[in-house]
């Protein structure tokens, strides 16, 4: 005989002859039934832990879902037709409303009752349709809650109709949408007021999707459905330009300031900078655009502006060069080429001002190093025999090139041949003052009208002038202002007052309006001054000089003018230079007015 659990164990190995067989059904059917209960509370157990772990992640995912729904389903109704009234109102509703359920269901059609003013109109118009059989699958709108806050519901709708196909009722899921539509309106208020011209197109055919009123009006339509009617590709005047841009955009997927050539529907040309990227998931090309005409124009009227300053630069009858610190030069002009005797600019640059020996020699070199070193202008006379065999008595000027805080960057250097110059010395005298005053006005002001003063004292001075005036022509006022004076009492300058360019009762308004100039040596011989005399009178002018200046697009920029308290001789000689030295400053005055802006 055995136990039961050594018959279970003897069992499972397949005996039966521990036992009398007579015994064994008897002595097996406790143990059967205890081995059968055993494995099926086991796997229950692990069926029960399984099944536990799917509701445990189901669970979840409906809190998740839920947590979702419950940002966006704020409630949901029913509404008989045609009486308008809720038979069915849920909690979200309730709260958010302000309302009650039982206000709800007391007042037919209660969301007329709450709609905002401005959707008024909207709502009966559709809530008409629904008694009429017509359901609106979506509804938009602005409520105002029991609290007095306006909010954004979006109404989404199902009808129920009988056999006969009527209408019975409307069940509908309302959604807040206030941070959606805020945030829609706010970008369309962006889109629709910036300052620059924005724009979504079809990638493909170009077909214009969406643009702002500034993009229009920088086209020149009447309006953005009319302006949707074109193809983006006619905007530009190259008509295979987008299709450049679009395959740029696809290898590199963004472009900036992409300056390009863009037609109105004028058909007058003008100046863009795109910027764009694609959307290749909705085939949408996006972007600005930014009408840069006028800085094309002044660029040109810049590079115009350089190239005359630079033509001035060269004909002028003083030699003129510049070095940087290591004595390496930076630009030499024809006549510093002809007073030393040079084949040509390349050659001259390849000497280097400080090392080379022949100017070491002489002491130029020394001149200009001490000129870096203190930061002052020196004067010196120097007997040079040039790297070419000429010889010259050079009559030095050199003045050091400061940066904006006040660091020498190099040096500016004006000279002339004494030998060649001896007869015309005076003149010579004073034009290299003259010139000398316009670059030192130039380096030593950033201010526009700072430099314009320092120019009129210094030419007043050096061409032997009492007083003189600069005037700039203000073209939102139409005046010509006063910007600078010099030779003035403090009384006096009080008398000086911007004037109308097309008031002719004066004399800087006469020049401006014919752009010709003044030269009076002696007013009272003078027929064109003649009824300008009491005015002359004020300051006691016997001699005048007064100057247009121009832009290099021969634009009025203002007036200069010149007085003197006794008769001048002003020879024909003296007038093309003085003409000349005004073309001169022009240059130098637009483009210290072109840096400011």
């Amino acid at each position: 005989m055995i136990d039961d659990s050594a018959a279970l164990e003897a069992l499972k190995k397949g005996a039966v002859d521990y036992i009398p067989k007579s015994d064994l059904s008897i002595r097996l059917n406790p143990i059967i039934k205890r081995a059968i209960l055993e494995k099926n509370k086991r796997t229950y157990q692990k069926d029960l832990e399984h099944k536990v772990t799917q509701l445990e992640q189901m669970i979840e995912e409906f809190e998740e879902n839920y947590q979702e729904l419950s940002k966006k389903i704020r409630g949901f109704l029913k509404m008989e037709l045609p009486s308008g009234k809720y038979t069915l109102v849920d909690k979200f509703l309730e709260i958010l409303s302000g309302y009650s359920i039982r206000d709800w269901k007391e007042t037919p059609n209660f969301i007329e009752k709450i709609i905002h003013p401005d959707f008024h109109e909207y709502f009966l118009k559709n809530f008409n349709d629904m008694q009429k059989g017509i359901v609106p699958k979506t509804l938009e709108y602005k409520i105002i809650t029991a609290n007095d806050e306006e909010r954004w519901w979006l109404q989404f709708n199902i009808g129920t109709f009988n056999l006969e196909g009527k209408l019975l009722s409307i069940s509908a899921v309302m959604i807040d949408n206030t941070e959606n539509k805020e945030s829609e309106l706010n970008y369309m208020n962006l889109f629709e007021n910036a300052v620059v011209g924005l724009f979504r197109t079809n990638q493909d055919t170009g077909e214009i999707l969406e643009a702002n009123s500034r993009l229009v009006e920088m086209f020149g339509y009447s309006s953005v459905e009319e302006f949707k009617k074109i193809s983006a590709k006619l905007l530009y005047q190259n008509d295979k330009t987008r299709e450049k841009i679009v395959r740029k955009l696809l290898k590199v997927g963004v472009i900036h300031n992409y300056e390009v050539k863009l037609v109105r529907k004028d058909g007058s040309i003008f100046w863009g900078a795109e910027h764009a990227s694609l959307n290749q998931e909705k085939k949408h090309m996006e972007g600005l655009i930014i009408d840069i005409t006028e800085r094309k124009q002044a660029e040109e009227a810049l590079r115009k502006s350089r190239e005359e300053y630079m033509k001035l630069f060269q004909e002028t009858p003083i030699g003129i060069l510049n070095c940087d610190l290591n004595g390496n030069i930076q630009s030499v002009n024809k006549t510093a080429l002809t007073i030393l005797g040079s084949p040509s600019a390349e050659e001259t640059k390849k000497i280097n001002l400080l090392t080379f020996p022949l100017l070491v020699e002489v002491g130029i070199s020394n001149d200009i190093q001490q000129c870096i070193d203190t930061g002052k202008d020196i004067f010196s006379e120097r007997t040079y025999i040039s790297k070419w065999g000429k010889k010259t008595v050079l009559n030095l000027k050199i003045v050091p090139l400061k940066d904006l805080k006040g660091c020498v960057k190099g040096i500016l250097a004006s000279f002339d041949d004494r030998l060649l110059w001896t007869q015309v010395k005076a003149t010579l005298k004073r034009d290299r003052d003259t010139f000398r005053i316009i670059a030192e006005s130039t380096m030593n002001a950033d201010d526009p009208f700072e430099m314009c003063n320092l120019f009129i004292a210094g030419v007043s001075e050096t061409l032997g002038f009492e007083f003189g005036t600069i005037r700039h022509f203000n073209k939102d006022s139409g005046l010509l202002e006063p910007v600078a004076l010099t030779g003035f009492s403090e009384d006096d300058k009080r008398k000086i007052l911007p004037m109308p360019v097309d008031d002719l009762k004066s004399i800087p308004s006469l020049v401006a309006s014919t752009k010709k100039a003044i030269f009076a040596p002696d007013i009272s011989k003078s027929k064109i001054l003649e009824k300008y005399k009491e005015r002359l009178a004020v300051f006691n002018t016997q001699s005048l000089i007064s100057l247009v200046i121009l832009d290099s697009n021969k634009n009025l920029l203002g007036t200069l003018q010149l007085g003197s308290q006794k008769p001048k001789e002003i020879p024909k000689d003296d007038r093309d230079f003085f003409e000349s030295i005004v073309k001169l400053f022009a240059v130098i005055l637009e483009n210290k007015l072109q840096e400011k802006k």
